[in-house]
């Protein structure tokens, strides 16, 4: 029994739609488990984000019962009360402390934001003549403001209470304006752009106090057409502007004689027309992180310039899709949030998890087009600027505080979490059972109730699963299973993934795109650039020239980005005073050194590496240095007292930054507290703020957005865990479990991982990102004499004991098959369940999870027929047929052959039908390009002529168009042509004696059609068709209406009618997304027969239905989908995947009670299922096609090039199908390989059940080959000499064969002389009797001897 869809709870909002008829979108959430156990700690700082929980977006949480201290967070939260301005502003600006807004009023209002309340300071009012557009802070703290009066351009700030004119020129009033303020070659500019509808100008402006009537002045001017402009922050000297000229980002420098400069470009896709730009330092520092705005999504670029003659590193991202032509009127980004303001609403986006957390609609504010927004990037206060002024704290929605047993007695809370709809309808949610413990709890106690699973995998797929509904220190699993011949799991949790075989002094790991692993043996370097799994790609040596050097004392790994490639950095530590710097990049088998150089340097403590500098740690103070040594910064005790206005004896002891991540932030240990530094594009090292603690600090971590601080303690060595997300406030967070040694302990951390080495066999491993009481993940055995990490993919890579290891997060098991076991059986399964325990609970206390299933799909390539015996006792058995139906088989039989055991009785083999057959095959020498089934018949084409197959009939195009797709609808034939000018549709009338083109000819919209699997579809009067750029549009001959209707990249598409009214027509169109391509997408379409206007649903639906039965096979993608039968309101489906395994899937139409038009379409069932057929050998090359009950699919061989198979499947008793059993193959055939020949198309015509024909166009070869139900039949003498007649029935597939036996039995040898024997001696007792009765007569009268004669 397949796994059964998540609970979910539903509610349904009927909403008003931008067409004219009512649709009816269903608001839905789903939940995970109904009730969920939590055990915090006491004075734990716990959190339990919402998308643990439910499965949704847009949702608003209520907490009933909640403790106290314990926070039930959303993506919006209310600060205080709302602000009652009374004004509508057009533009807003910040400088930390203050806002300046300019109001519609013609006033500037200046409002200072403190102790979370909003105050106005002061109102200046404008001329009333004057339009003002836009307000800056400019870089010296002053605002700036361009207004517009009679054609004239003019330029003011504040001096006083009064505003002064600072420029003017003569210019037109623009559509809108920008203002930006920077420095470059240590001088503050202002760009100003303007944009017009045929042109825009950028300006630049520098500040000029010589003049007496303005002191800005126009330094140079830059005209061009573009739709945006950014302006990146990071250049040390000179910084770089980002305009965007779809489908070209522009990139501007200023030269030093103050000229604008293009010095690099790149092409976007999809094209784009407004972005913002986002500068972390958390993550590549180095970049810039550009999101745009396509039609329908958001995506970003990571842009990192390196030389002015270097290509740019992009790597590309869609973060979320949204309403197509949707005007975003402002954009802001940071690490956690994407926000938008369009034209109806505000968007809150999270970036990790790519999901809407929040949408508000123009009804929930007023007016909200008109809102000004400010998004603070590092608070995460969002400010919304209208007649009343909102302030919202955004948050990933989380239930979080500090737990605390107040009452003894209680053992444990209740809490209830709703999800609740913008309509304040609560529509799902979640119990929660919290219990408290105290730090010497070293119970096992289970987080959820892990559901009763049936999982189901592919035999060439591995199948994984993960523990984590478990909460208790230092587990240990052991898994127990009932049939153990399938296979048996085996602890992959932590595993060698690769064996050096060589040992080295120190060792350094790192992931950037590939994994790099740097190592120090005696006086050469060896540097290893690998994959997950360990598959070495390369590895180099170099010697070390460190003849004057002795002590090897560190090694630090670090990353650049160049053009379009990753650079190593290499730093080596001697003698605590040089270092030695190597730049080293991956090539196509080795990896090469760019650059070495060698430092000498005072004498340090530490020293690190980042992107662009090196640091020192001396005894008091901090040097960091650029590469080439030509800029340097100290920290010292007056820096810090510089920047923070606070005293601090400066006496740093360690510090760390994240190296993978390309942080700028470092954290430095300083006795009893630890400071932030965070490293500008000036490489100043400027303090951010310093936090106290009570002890010494040892040690110094970063996990990931945990810092994690170490310290002598009472038990031994303890851990403190801050969360270090917000920069601007850090906070504590948990203890780790503490260990008992003081001494000799070493501190290693990766962004998965801590790990505390406490001798040199053992080291615990930590996972702060888990509650108190979990956290002390596991432990491994640690041997060799340096330590080093870094995660991938969600997992962590090890280098200890020159061997490579892998660690996952949770407890992962894998099930290994035993290939040696051999079965018949679709479905072998094997019943398994894990039994935990703790290493620290003493009791030997144990839980024991539920019951799973593991079903492996088996592809029955290995073959059965059975034998077949059949006793002849009169001539109504003399005659034999063969059918499917007769005999039992197990396995894809492609094709069967029957031969008697000897040939000595002359038995006659009749009509003996294989399943698949090649009739004949025939060059294409016309290169025919299209072939379309219609009217029965086989219609080939190129771009001169149509020609019915079999036949002399064919019609020569005009020579002026060209054709590339067909489709056919009954007896007519759509083509897609184009001329000289136009894309158009024609159509022909096609019969087997005639082919005739209707004059009619539809003309298309300006779009070329993109040439696919699914190249159109023409439905009431409209075409649906692929553009080049993969969207799907719809396009009406009658009303020329042109309709977008997916927002995403569309790779195949299936549009349906399923109700045909007197008035209008609904219709379903199906469609897969490139970016999500294990859901299916549809959305409906109300077409009105009286204008020929059709009206989609402005949201899509999808049906996840991968994810409902086969959530755990890895990477399974929806390839190909095909509408096998309509009825009122049902849809039938074939669904085939990547790895081949195909499903039959029935789909229900729900009607609206009130409303047919309001229509759901909902996942109903499985059918049954198509085996694959050895996906590591076989590729499904095209989709698969179906006619009546017949589907064909075509794969071609990976390992035999142009190979081609054909695999014919019967779906007769589709009502008869079962999931557990698969369909059967009728019959298969494979086209030879012959070199340059590829499959270009195929079709199928059926003549009754199981019966029909298929051509196959190649390039070089036409194929005709026709299909049935394996039949023969057997004509068997009356009588043999021996008592049995065998035949040898052989069937067979690429890789088995099998032979079955049918044998027929002769009851006895001589029944027919006893037969025979039988009847005479009947005849002659009638006789005898007849003779007797007449001669006792002859009394009576005489005996005729004539009458005796006769007789």
């Amino acid at each position: 029994m397949f796994i059964q869809q998540i609970l979910s709870y539903c509610g349904e909002i009927k909403t008003k739609m931008f067409f004219a008829f009512m649709i009816q979108v269903v608001f839905c959430c789903q939940i995970y488990e109904k009730e969920r156990n939590l055990f915090p700690t006491e004075q734990e700082y716990y959190n339990v984000f919402m998308n643990e929980l439910f499965k949704g977006e847009d949702l608003i949480y209520e907490c009933k019962n909640c403790p106290e201290n314990v926070t039930l967070w959303n993506a919006m939260n209310l600060i205080g009360k709302p602000y009652h301005t009374r004004y509508i502003f057009r533009s807003i600006a910040n400088n930390k402390s203050n806002f300046v807004a300019l109001s519609d009023n013609n006033t500037i209002n200046i409002y200072n934001w403190e102790d979370q309340s909003l105050k106005i300071m002061q109102i200046i009012h404008i001329d009333s003549d004057l339009n003002c557009l836009n307000i800056i802070f400019t870089l010296n703290d002053e605002f700036l403001i361009d207004c517009y009066i009679n054609n004239i351009l003019q330029m003011y700030n504040l001096e006083g209470s009064n505003l002064k004119l600072v420029y003017q020129i003569n210019l037109p009033l623009p559509l809108k304006t920008n203002i930006y303020s920077f420095t470059s070659y240590s001088i503050n500019y202002i760009i100003y752009a303007q944009y017009y509808a045929e042109y825009q100008i950028l300006t630049l402006l520098k500040q000029y106090n010589k003049t007496e009537d303005q002191s800005f002045v126009n330094v140079t001017t830059w005209i061009s057409t573009f739709q945006d402009v950014e302006i990146s922050i990071k250049g040390i000297e000179v910084n770089t502007f980002y305009v965007l000229n779809n489908p070209v980002i522009l990139l501007l420098q200023i030269t030093e004689d103050e000229k604008f400069s293009v010095w690099n470009f790149f092409i976007i896709n999809p094209p784009s027309y407004q972005m913002t730009i986002y500068q972390s330092i958390n993550k590549y520092s180095e970049c810039d992180q550009l999101f745009l705005k396509s039609d329908f999504s958001i995506y970003s670029l990571l842009v990192c310039e390196d030389q002015l003659d270097q290509e740019l590193y992009q790597q590309g991202l869609i973060y979320y899709n949204i309403v197509e032509n949707a005007e975003i009127i402002q954009f802001y980004v940071n690490d956690l949030f994407l926000i938008l303001q369009t034209n109806s609403s505000l968007m809150i986006i999270s970036l990790e998890t790519k999901t809407l957390l929040r949408q508000t609609s123009k009804e929930q504010f007023q007016n909200f087009t008109n809102s000004q927004i400010y998004f603070n990037q590092q608070s995460n206060q969002l400010f919304i600027f209208n007649q009343y002024t909102f302030v919202y704290q955004i948050e990933i929605p989380r239930l979080s505080g500090y737990y605390s047993i107040i009452d003894s007695n209680k053992k444990k809370d209740e809490i209830y979490i709703f999800a609740i709809n913008n309509f304040g309808i609560n529509i799902c949610y979640v119990k929660l059972t919290i219990k408290t413990l105290n730090l010497n709890d070293q119970g096992i106690y289970q987080l959820y109730q892990n559901q009763i699973e049936n999982y189901y995998t592919l035999q060439q797929k591995k199948f994984v699963q993960q523990i984590k509904n478990i909460n208790g220190p230092l587990l240990e699993i052991q898994n127990n299973q009932n049939n153990q011949n399938l296979g048996i799991f085996k602890n992959i949790t932590f595993s060698k993934i690769y064996d050096f075989n060589q040992k080295f002094q120190k060792i350094q790991i790192i992931n950037i795109q590939t994994t790099y692993m740097v190592g120090i043996q005696n006086k050469s370097m060896t540097i290893y650039s690998f994959q997950l799994g360990g598959l070495i790609f390369s590895n180099s040596t170099i010697d070390l020239d460190i003849e004057n050097y002795h002590i090897l004392r560190d090694l630090q790994l670090a990353y650049q980005f160049q053009g379009q490639q990753v650079v190593l950095i290499i730093g080596i530590n001697f003698d605590q005073n040089i270092l030695l710097f190597y730049f080293a990049t991956q090539q196509v088998d080795n990896v090469t050194i760019l650059q070495n150089t060698t430092v000498q340097t005072l004498h340090f403590n530490q020293f690190l590496l980042t992107f662009n500098c090196y640091i020192l740690m001396l005894d008091n103070s901090i040097l960091l240095y650029s590469f080439d040594n030509v800029k340097q910064f100290k920290v010292d005790q007056q820096t810090i007292q510089n920047y923070l206005g606070v005293y601090v004896d400066f006496n740093p002891s360690g510090m760390t930054l994240n190296q993978q991540y390309q942080s700028s932030v470092v954290f430095v240990i300083n006795q009893q507290n630890f400071i932030i530094f965070v490293i500008d594009f000036t490489l100043k090292m400027i303090p951010y703020g310093i936090y106290y603690v009570d002890y010494i600090i040892q040690q110094i971590n970063i996990v990931n957005q945990k810092l994690i601080l170490s310290y002598k303690c009472n038990q031994g060595l303890c851990f403190d865990v801050w969360n270090i997300q917000n920069l601007m406030k850090p906070f504590y967070e948990k203890q780790l479990m503490s260990v008992s040694q003081q001494k000799d302990i070493n501190c290693y951390s990766d962004n998965l991982f801590y790990y505390v080495q406490i001798d040199q066999n053992q080291t615990l491993v930590y996972n702060p990102m888990m509650s108190y009481h979990q956290s002390l993940f596991t432990s491994i055995a640690f041997n060799g004499s340096y330590f080093s990490s870094t995660a991938v993919d969600g997992l962590s890579v090890l280098a200890f004991g020159n061997v490579l290891y892998s660690l996952f997060p949770f407890f992962t098991f894998e099930f290994v098959r035993n290939d040696d076991y051999q079965t018949f059986e679709y479905l072998p399964n094997t019943i398994y369940n894990f039994t935990i325990r703790s290493k620290l609970n003493g009791d030997n206390a144990s839980y024991i999870t539920n019951n799973q299933s593991l079903s492996i799909l088996n592809p029955q390539l290995n073959i059965f027929i059975q034998n077949i015996s059949i006793t002849i006792k009169d001539g109504s058995d003399l005659k034999y047929i063969y059918t499917f139906n007769n005999v039992s088989t197990i396995g894809q039989i492609l094709y069967y052959e029957l031969q008697p055991e000897d040939d000595k009785h002359q038995i006659c083999i009749k009509n003996i039908q294989s399943p698949v057959q090649l009739q004949n095959s025939i060059q294409n020498k016309q290169q025919f390009t299209i072939l379309t089934a219609v009217n029965n018949l086989f219609v080939l084409q190129n771009y001169e002529q149509l020609m019915v197959f079999n036949t002399n009939v064919v019609l020569y195009l005009n020579q002026t168009q060209s054709c590339f797709q067909s489709y056919a609808n009954n007896d007519t034939l759509y083509s897609f042509c184009q001329n000289t000018t136009n894309y158009y549709i024609i159509s022909f009338q096609i019969s087997n004696s005639s082919i005739i083109q209707n004059d009619q000819i539809l003309y298309l919209p300006s779009e070329e059609m993109y040439l696919s699997e699914s190249p159109f579809l023409i439905i009431s009067d409209g075409i649906f068709f692929l553009t080049t750029d993969l969207q799907l549009c719809y396009y009406n001959f009658q009303s020329q209406q042109t309709v977008n209707i997916t927002q995403c990249n569309t790779v195949g598409f299936q549009s349906i009618v399923i109700k045909n009214a007197q008035h209008y027509q609904l219709i379903v169109v199906f469609y897969v997304c490139q970016d999500n391509l294990n859901t299916l997408n549809y959305i409906i379409g109300n077409y009105s027969k009286i204008n020929s206007i059709i009206e989609f649903q402005n949201n899509f639906s999808t049906l996840d239905i991968l994810n409902i039965d086969f959530k755990n096979i890895n990477n399974l993608q929806i390839e190909y989908f095909l509408i096998i039968k309509v009825e009122f309101k049902e849809i039938i489906m074939s669904i085939t995947t990547n790895e081949q395994l195909g499903f039959l899937i029935l789909l229900n139409i729900n009607y609206g009670i009130h409303d047919k038009s309001k229509i759901e379409i909902k996942f109903q069932d499985i059918i049954s299922t198509i085996s694959p057929y050895n996906s590591a050998d076989f590729q499904i090359v095209s989709s698969p096609k179906v006619q009546g009950s017949t589907l064909v699919i075509a794969f071609t061989n990976r390992k035999v090039e142009n190979e081609i198979l054909l695999l014919v499947y019967d779906l007769t008793d589709i009502s008869q199908f079962s999931r557990s059993t698969p369909i059967r193959v009728q019959g298969g055939y494979t086209i030879p390989q012959i070199q340059s020949d590829f499959l270009v198309s195929y079709q199928l015509l059926t003549e009754n059940r199981s019966k029909g024909n298929i051509l196959v166009l190649t390039s070089s070869y036409i194929y005709y080959l026709n299909f049935s139900t394996f039949t023969f039949f057997l004509d068997m003498p009356l009588y043999s000499n021996d008592k049995n007649i065998t035949f040898r029935l052989t069937g067979g597939n690429t890789y088995f064969t099998t032979i079955s036996l049918i044998e027929f039995k002769y009851e006895t040898q001589k029944g027919w002389f006893y037969g025979l024997s039988t009847i005479i001696a009947t005849i002659l007792i009638i006789s005898l009797i007849y003779c007797w009765q007449r001669r006792k007569a002859q009394t009576d009268f005489d005996l005729n001897n004539d009458e005796w004669i006769d007789f």
